[in-house]
């Protein structure tokens, strides 16, 4: 495996410059609500007031600590359309979160199904989380998703009520946006590729790291995450249940997709509105790929 291009992010504590079609604004972000006519700049608007309730309430997706990851990978599968992380409950309060990286890095572990029988959802769970009222803004949010490597963030609306803020969530903020940005603008994203040749071992490794989204098929287009190894382990591989030395396996095992093919002059608010779209949220043009990452950078730098 190797990587194509690497390069740190670098962050920038103000919004910068995005446009909304009903107004202008020369300093931070401006958005324009959905279901109203009223327009926010983004370093003092409220989550709460950019998305209507039905948008800005999707529940969390809950297990109890004591719940085997079985059940957390199996219920990672299911939501894998609108989230990717699994809150774990303690005390009718969030303890932690399990995304795709916690389940594989327990399989780098321990390979077989008693990973999955016989652990539990609290011993492998990231207490590492954010969560904040429905008072927070909305910089402090994606601020949190930037320091955090993850498009996730839980919402308090009661004292044991909660929502999430995820992937769906984040895409949606962004098709509100006007910007000049287009689908050709440049990246510096950093993508490592690899081979059906390679085991899955090698695979899971790079797809544990807290800095990689995916694995690119090495002179293709076809790309691979966390998820959708979770999904083929645990339906056709069925939990690891016939599968004997599983890390010694080639990539060839897994299916990787192909993202959907988009113009080059395709605005940014657009590109969001495909993502939301289509399961993967993955799109691409002849020369570059966009993910919810670099949706969530171009809301974090606000770059036109």
């Amino acid at each position: 495996m190797k990587e194509r291009k690497s390069s740190d992010s670098v962050w920038k504590e103000k919004f910068g410059k995005l446009l909304t079609k009903k107004s202008i604004s020369t300093s931070g972000l401006t958005i324009h609500s959905i279901g109203s006519d009223e327009t926010f700049q983004s370093i003092g608007c409220l989550y709460d007031d950019i998305l209507p309730r039905t948008l800005k309430s999707s529940p969390i997706s809950s297990l109890e600590g004591k719940d085997n990851v079985w059940i957390a990978s199996s219920m990672l599968s299911r939501i894998s359309e609108t989230s990717d992380n699994i809150v774990v409950i303690e005390k009718e309060l969030p303890a932690g979160i399990i995304g795709g990286k916690e389940i594989i890095k327990g399989i780098q572990k321990n390979p077989t199904p008693s990973f999955f029988s016989g652990t539990s959802s609290k011993k492998i769970m990231n207490k590492k989380f954010y969560l904040d009222s429905r008072k927070v803004t909305l910089q402090k949010i994606l601020e949190q998703m930037h320091l955090t490597n993850r498009t996730f963030s839980i919402i308090q609306n009661g004292k044991y009520d909660f929502s999430a803020v995820s992937v769906n969530e984040i895409l949606e903020i962004g098709s509100m946006c006007q910007t000049e940005i287009t689908a050709a603008h440049p990246t510096d994203k950093r993508i490592i590729t690899c081979s059906k040749d390679d085991t899955v071992e090698d695979l899971l490794r790079f797809l544990a790291d807290e800095k990689t989204e995916f694995l690119m098929l090495d002179n293709e287009s076809s790309i691979l995450d966390q998820l959708s190894c979770i999904e083929k382990i645990t339906t056709d591989l069925n939990f690891l249940e016939d599968e004997e030395n599983f890390l010694d396996l080639n990539a060839s095992i897994f299916e990787f997709h192909t993202p959907k093919l988009i113009p080059e002059k395709l605005p940014f608010s657009e590109i969001c509105k495909v993502m939301l779209s289509i399961k993967r949220p993955y799109v691409m043009t002849t020369k570059r790929l966009w993910t919810p990452t670099d949706v969530l950078k171009v809301l974090i730098e606000g770059e036109v």
